[in-house]
């Protein structure tokens, strides 16, 4: 089987230096690995100081923390529901066997 994505045909696996780099916003760069109608697998690369902008997915998103901080802001004083929601994300995001530790943070 094979698949066209970005002009470029696909067979069985993804290699990341034959997916084209996207520039989405100073110091944000994205490739688009693999994607369906109901789910899509981006490779999103931040420069330190890096920011991506608030936006909206139209299907299931897969997310993986390869190394480095990831930042949540939450608009005002956090409330504990916003709290215990972040947490969950980041159980869920750094579910890898790899990361030995992770540590969610109020800072003001």
């Amino acid at each position: 089987m094979s698949v066209e994505l970005n002009g470029a045909k696909r067979t069985g696996f993804i290699i990341n230096e034959s997916v084209s780099e996207e520039q989405m916003a100073p110091g944000l760069s994205r490739k688009i690995m693999a994607y369906d109608n109901s789910v899509m697998l981006v490779r999103v690369e931040f420069e330190k100081g890096g920011v991506g902008a608030l936006h909206q997915h139209h299907h299931v998103q897969l997310t993986n923390v390869e190394s480095g901080v990831f930042e949540i802001e939450i608009d005002g004083e956090p409330t504990p529901a916003q709290l215990a929601e972040v947490e969950k994300a980041a159980e869920v995001l750094l579910s890898n066997p790899v990361i030995e530790n992770y540590v969610v943070r109020v800072e003001k």
